[in-house]
Parts: structure tokens; sequence; C-alpha cells
């Protein structure tokens, strides 16, 4: 048993650390989309200023990001093209619109027995989100995602390194 887990790609090494630490903090978009079931959802996204604010454009949503992401996206990346990643678990599905939330409809739900797995189109994107057991819906519906501010990632899209 070991404490540390070390995440190869084509016999190169992508990272060392923690399983945790690696699960948070990945440190490029292979690493993340690699760890954890279901894997990161990735949106292409155009990075964009506003009143001083900045925010990630996919074309079908915006999502705000907070001013520190701002500062680090404008330090770190080499152009205005980003990506966008979350975790399934870290997307709050409802049938209500709530603030920030994107509007989608469902693709597909997955009974997982202590959640459900909702796949739902945003436009010409798919992202999986993980619910509670008890959340139904029909095909189609629609549905509001709402991503947990504190747990997006910001990959640098040209290298796919992480920058938040």
């Amino acid at each position: 048993m070991s404490d540390r887990v070390v995440i190869m790609n084509d016999g190169r090494l992508q990272q060392m650390d923690m399983p945790g630490t690696v699960y948070a903090h990945p440190n490029n978009v292979w690493v993340a989309g690699f760890i954890g079931s279901p894997a990161m959802n990735f949106f292409d996204c155009t990075f964009r200023t506003r009143d001083g604010g900045g925010f990630l454009d996919a074309g079908e949503f915006s999502v705000e990001i907070t001013s520190d992401m701002a500062e680090a996206v404008r330090k770190n990346a080499t152009g205005a093209e980003v990506v966008l990643g979350v975790r399934p678990e870290d997307i709050t599905v409802s049938k209500i619109r709530r603030p920030a939330s994107i509007q989608g409809s469902v693709y597909v739900i997955e009974p997982m027995g202590d959640s459900v797995i909702v796949d739902a189109n945003i436009g010409k994107n798919l992202a999986k989100a993980r619910a509670d057991p008890s959340f139904q819906a029909d095909i189609e519906e629609k549905v509001y995602l709402t991503f947990n501010q504190s747990k997006i990632h910001v990959f640098e899209k040209k290298r796919q390194t992480t920058i938040v």
C-alpha cells in the first residue's frame, strides 16, 4: 500500500502525489480526465472580461469566475482560448432555474444506486452530473445545471496544463 500515486501517459510522468491531491488538483487535462468516474466534463471556452470581472464563454453558455481565477488566467494563459473542467459531482441539477444556472435538456439518466448520472445537452456540449438517486426527469426535459464555483478547473488550451 502506498500513500502516493504516479500517473503516466505514453511512458511520461504526468503527476505524482497523494490520490486526493491528484483528484482535486490535476496537473493537466489528461490527468483530470483520467482520474474519476465518470470523467471530468470539459468545455472549450474563450476567456473574456467585463466590468473588471472575468468569465468563460463556451458559446451556448458562460460561467463567471472569481477575480483570483481571472487574474490567474490573465497571467498564465498563452491566449484567450481555455478549457473549463468540472467534475460531475460538482454540478447541481435542478428543474428550477437558479442564479448562474445553465439550461440544458436531459439526454439520459443512469441509475447508479447511491446516485444517478444525468447526461444533459447544453447546445452542442454534453455534460454529466451526479445527482441524488431520487432525481427524476424525462428524456429531453429542460433542466438547469449549476457549477460549484469553488471546484471548477481552468486549463490552458494550447499546452493542456492547469491554470486554476
